[in-house]
């Protein structure tokens, strides 16, 4: 019900919310996508007057290890791997001073070789211990070839995009009595926030209170990596005043994460009905220097490959690429190759075998009530619509998914 408010401009953000006595952080980060950390010389920042603290590693009271998967960390030590990685913050009286001094702190590398690309991981053998199953196979798929009409070899990329929401990460961190703490977050995750800022700072769950009154946009970009309210909060528990962290656009862009690239080849082959009778994949995904997201949507992608078709002889393999680039994160319907792929299929296989589109949506379209079960969602109802067909009476998951159908 806050309609009004948004139109009006009165509806309040992270940013927006201001308390007595508080301190503004800004970030400083990695310029490198990996590299030894050689030393880091906040000298210079300190000195500029309004400037009251650095706050790095050494300032963490707890573990300094944060992700999904415990494979991050909340500031930068000894080695960076991305561009953008936190290595620490500046505190100062107002957010134009610590932007200033963040620029000052000088930080001394030693690059190392990084993988960048999905390409270069392939070429070093760079990818993540699979976490979840990696492979999925049904029915004989050199038979399917063999007995295949058609046959069509291929690759094809989809880019990561950015989830652009309106309002930039942020957060401010209020000290309280008894070493309690408020906690303002641009967060989709407000249990997430709670459990990590209590193994950053060694604090029971019951002195944190994350509050989340509204966010400007998140399509599953702030579901997870929880290393701005973690900075915050060590920021603010060191000088016992609030501070509050807000970041700009371009530092947003660059180091929160985006939907993950993927690079596809992939082998089918179709009867002379145009039906697919066998399809053989294998799924590369930029996952980025920390696992995050990225296996749990891969593994989603394997286990929806056929979409709204049934092919009868299919298999699969995914590879999570380990690179130096900041890590993958969920995006709105995050295994959306599987809705990409059929149909970059379905239209290599529209120019070799049809010359009326028609005939193939309405006539052929893999997904029919006698062929079986999918691993579609809606669209298999959409589909057999389409075709003048009753709404399928049941779908499943199931279908693909390893030791199942």
């Amino acid at each position: 019900m806050s309609g009004q408010t948004h139109v009006a401009g009165e509806s309040k953000f992270t940013a927006d919310i201001e308390v007595p006595r508080c301190k503004h952080a800004a970030l400083v980060a990695s310029t490198i996508a990996h590299g030894k950390l050689l030393s880091v010389d906040a000298s210079k920042a300190l000195a500029v007057p309004g400037v009251v603290a650095f706050i790095s590693a050494q300032d963490v009271p707890g573990s300094n290890v944060e992700g999904a998967f415990a494979d991050e960390q909340v500031f930068a030590t000894n080695v960076v791997r991305a561009i953008g990685q936190p290595i620490g913050l500046i505190v100062a009286d107002t957010a134009a001073i610590a932007r200033h001094a963040a620029k000052l702190v000088d930080v001394q590398y030693e690059p190392l070789p990084a993988i960048v690309t999905i390409q270069d991981a392939i070429a070093a053998g760079s990818f993540y211990e699979p976490i979840f199953p990696d492979h999925i196979e049904r029915g004989d798929i050199e038979s399917g070839f063999a007995h295949a009409d058609h046959v069509v070899e291929g690759e094809f990329s989809l880019g990561g995009q950015e989830h652009f929401y309106m309002e930039t990460h942020a957060a401010l961190v209020v000290p309280r009595e008894n070493a309690e703490l408020d906690v303002y977050a641009t967060t989709q995750d407000p249990n997430g926030v709670q459990g990590q800022l209590a193994t950053v700072l060694k604090l029971p769950r019951n002195k944190i209170a994350v509050k989340v009154k509204r966010l400007g946009g998140g399509f599953g970009g702030k579901c997870t990596r929880h290393f701005v309210p973690s900075m915050t909060a060590v920021a603010a528990a060191r000088l016992r005043l609030p501070v509050k962290l807000v970041l700009d656009r371009v530092q947003d862009l660059t180091i929160t994460g985006n939907r993950a690239p993927y690079w596809v080849q992939y082998k089918a082959g179709c009867n002379k009905d145009g039906k697919i009778v066998a399809m053989d994949l294998k799924l590369y995904s930029n996952a980025g220097y920390a696992q995050d997201f990225s296996v749990w949507m891969l593994n989603e992608s394997l286990a929806h490959l056929d979409n709204a078709y049934y092919i009868p002889n299919i298999r699969g393999h995914s590879y999570a690429c380990k690179t130096n680039i900041t890590p993958m994160k969920p995006y709105v319907f995050p295994h959306s190759l599987t809705h990409s792929f059929p149909h970059s299929l379905t239209h290599s296989f529209l120019l070799m075998v049809f010359q009326n589109a028609r005939s193939w949506w309405t006539g052929r379209y893999c997904c029919r009530r006698d062929a079986g079960r999918t691993s579609g969602s809606s669209s298999a109802h959409s589909v057999a619509y389409l075709q003048g067909a009753q709404p399928l009476p049941t779908w499943s998951h199931d279908a693909l998914r390893p030791g199942v159908g």
